[in-house]
């Protein structure tokens, strides 16, 4: 094997030496001269990107350090307890690795833990209670639905999941019935949690909280990551109790969008970062949030970029306007529809629509799942489209805007 590799300069293994030079013991190699050693990692530098979709649902880059990840990881470690993963953890990861949560809890806090990771290509709720027996899964971070799914599967029968010792649910709106229900089927700690790329998991329950506080909302502050509640307009900050946008700093705050300082400009603001969220901070420092600001629609803890469908959408010859909002859906948290104003005497169907969009090169797991026409999308006075009235519309209060609607 070596005469066919040319670079191949030296061999070290155990037992005897083999005949031919450039082959070295396991002892001689430990106790010989390493030679020159790497630098040491500069931890302030640049040392991953992670894709988000953002405000206008365009793909940014947001940039961490070693000091940044390395932070929000020891901290909600802290803030849940070691032992909450299991002993020794191994990390159910059901999500790709150059995704945010597959890369930093999958793969840095599987490493930070000593722990193991199983990572796994496609949900499937079916088989989900074997693997986590079959591979003793301690602990899983995803989605809502994955655990609805596992409610769902087990019934009255828990046994497959006896090894998991907690399930925490960023990334999407939390069904407040979900987590003492889950709790209750399945026996394990869970952990409702809010994050970002922009800052892993900034809010969080723990064990040793109150259940109460926990069911009715998204948990407390982890230590390091300060958050506050401000008016949209002025950016005052407003008292507890009261609605109001989301903002968050502190040692773990992501530094910027990469090649994006627009955007980064205007995420950060005097060292605060504008998370897009609404939410209530109690007195007793409980965070509940309320929805989002930002136009994405998150379904099944997966961003959609509502602008890029919806531009695919406008280049239909057939449309006229094109809005993409989230309906509510008790399992997956929103479901996509695309509301349309269509040229008139044409029709479209959601296969003619899903049809078209792939034609375009949209990612299957970005189309929507329903399809209403009107004649005319609500806007307001200077001429954007208004989502809420169309939200309003789809959870049936008439038609948008007093226009003709048709299903």
């Amino acid at each position: 094997m070596r005469g066919e590799r040319a670079s191949l300069a030296s061999i070290g293994g155990l037992g005897e030496r083999p005949a031919g030079d450039g082959f070295s013991t396991f002892d001689e190699l430990i106790s010989g001269d390493p030679g020159p050693r790497p630098p040491e990692p500069d931890g302030a530098a640049l040392t991953h990107l992670g894709f988000t979709s953002g405000t206008t649902g365009e793909p940014k880059a947001v940039m961490n350090t070693h000091q940044t990840l390395d932070t929000v990881i020891a901290a909600w470690t802290a803030h849940v307890g070691r032992d909450t993963f299991g002993d020794p953890p191994v990390n159910l990861v059901a999500s790709p690795v150059g995704h945010h949560t597959g890369f930093l809890w999958g793969v840095l806090l599987t490493a930070y833990l000593g722990g193991t990771a199983v990572y796994w290509d496609r949900w499937d709720p079916e088989a989900a209670p074997g693997l986590i027996a079959d591979e003793g899964v301690t602990t899983m971070i995803a989605a809502p639905t994955f655990l609805q799914d596992l409610v769902r599967v087990v019934g009255a029968d828990p046994s497959p999941l006896a090894s998991l010792r907690m399930a925490c649910i960023p990334g999407a709106p939390i069904p407040r019935a979900l987590v003492p229900l889950a709790r209750e089927r399945i026996g394990c700690f869970v952990c409702p949690a809010w994050g970002m790329t922009e800052w892993g998991i900034g809010i969080s329950g723990a064990p040793g909280l109150p259940a109460d506080r926990l069911d009715a909302t998204d948990g407390v502050p982890v230590p390091g990551c300060r958050v506050r509640v401000v008016d949209p307009a002025t950016r005052a900050e407003l008292p507890p109790g009261r609605e109001g946008a989301l903002e968050i700093t502190g040692p773990g705050l992501f530094l910027g969008y990469y090649d994006r300082p627009d955007a980064t400009a205007e995420a950060i603001r005097d060292g605060w970062f504008s998370t897009g969220d609404l939410a209530t901070i109690a007195e007793d420092g409980y965070v509940t949030l309320a929805g989002r600001t930002k136009d994405i629609v998150i379904r099944g803890g997966e961003n959609i970029p509502v602008t890029r469908v919806e531009d695919l959408l406008y280049r239909h010859p057939a449309v006229l306007d094109a809005a993409v909002v989230g309906v509510p859906d008790e399992r997956l948290g929103e479901r996509a529809c695309a509301v349309l104003a269509v040229r008139p005497g044409t029709e479209l169907t959601l296969g003619e629509v899903t049809d078209f969009l792939l034609g375009e090169g949209l990612s299957t797991h970005f189309l929507p799942e329903r399809v209403e026409l009107t004649d005319a999308l609500p806007k307001t006075m200077s001429g954007k489209i208004w989502k809420v009235e169309l939200r309003s519309w789809l959870a049936g209060d008439g038609a948008p805007g007093g226009t003709a609607a048709r299903r």
